[in-house]
């Protein structure tokens, strides 16, 4: 889970504010000393741009095509709709200018 926070540029504060949860429950679900919900997973996998597989496992997925899968696109809405009632909208960080 750090690795996945890691690579979305985000610290465990502005996680924890996108989740509505505190700091010291995100490093407990990072360092595997509390259990973290189906729900907390799939928040946290949509904010850091991975799958539920790879927070859990450490398995990167291949992304699946919305339009192949009635199913699969159904979920996909569910989840956007868990996402705009559960995490707090705030605005992305700016990316650094390379030099």
């Amino acid at each position: 889970m750090r690795q996945a926070r890691m690579e979305a540029r985000l610290s465990q504060d502005a996680a924890a504010e996108r989740v509505r949860v505190t700091r010291q429950a995100v490093g407990q679900w990072e360092s595997g000393a509390t259990a973290i919900s189906a729900v907390q997973v799939g928040l946290l996998g949509a904010l850091y741009g991975v799958s539920a597989d790879w927070l859990i496992f450490g398995l990167r997925t291949v992304p699946v095509d919305e339009g192949a899968c009635k199913d699969c696109s159904r979920s996909h809405s569910i989840m956007r709709m868990v996402l705009e009632r559960h995490v707090a909208p705030v605005a992305a960080p700016a990316v650094p200018a390379v030099p």
